[in-house]
């Protein structure tokens, strides 16, 4: 709902961005993983799953889609993300989905090499604590939903990156960016060597051709995804 309502909102002559993606909040919440909240730890994939998955779709083309499940791969990122999530500094203010995408790139480089298929958590044992919190985790979302509504869940998120996936590069890396990671403008004007105003122009006029693709307004909001 937020980027729809944020590309209908927006006139031509506008220079203010949309609204931005909520990442202070998620930057809390890790800071409460680090500190052993355990409660906090189900909070943070419930709410940045959806947009770790979109990102490995965005990213595994149609060829590995073949040979692997995204969600087996949603699985290892996280496995990895909490393995590594000490060396996290959340003081700096670096968006999280920022620092889970240079994750994300690394699992699907692997898969591409033809490394070895992702081991579920689930399948890991009790050797590694992490796995057996990760494996807790997705238990408690797959006995939190039904398989239909995991279906569209999935569905929504897959439908929404084909519609990421038809913008022009350009767009395209700035919606990734801003959506999926939650990086700002100013951090997206660097990484592409453009300034701040020039951001904000591509992703509304992304904003919009993605409004304009996608009917249903609930499909439209990465902040609301969950896991699938």
């Amino acid at each position: 709902m937020v980027l729809i309502q944020a590309a209908k909102a927006v006139k031509p002559d506008q220079n203010e961005p949309p609204t931005t993606p909520t990442r202070d909040e998620t930057l809390l919440m890790v800071s409460r993983v680090q500190s052993g909240d355990p409660a906090a730890a189900d909070d943070l994939v419930r709410r940045m799953s959806g947009r770790v998955l979109g990102m490995i779709l965005l990213r595994m083309g149609p060829e590995l889609r073949r040979r692997v499940d995204a969600e087996d791969l949603l699985q290892e990122v996280w496995l990895e993300a909490f393995r590594s999530l000490d060396r996290f500094d959340a003081g700096r203010g670096t968006p999280f989905g920022a620092w889970l995408s240079t994750i994300v790139k690394r699992m699907i480089s692997r898969a591409l090499r033809g490394g070895p298929a992702p081991v579920l958590a689930s399948q890991q044992g009790g050797a590694d604590p992490h796995s057996t919190r990760i494996s807790q985790i997705l238990t408690r979302e797959l006995e939190d939903s039904t398989p239909s509504m995991r279906f569209s869940r999935r569905e929504s998120v897959e439908k929404l990156v084909e519609a990421v996936n038809q913008l022009p590069p350009e767009q395209r890396e700035v919606v990734s960016g801003y959506w999926f990671e939650e990086c700002n403008a100013a951090e997206i004007a660097n990484r592409l060597q453009k300034s701040r105003g020039a951001v904000y122009m591509v992703l509304m006029r992304a904003n919009r051709a993605l409004a304009a693709a996608i009917k249903d307004a609930g499909m439209s909001d990465p902040a609301a995804w969950r896991s699938p």
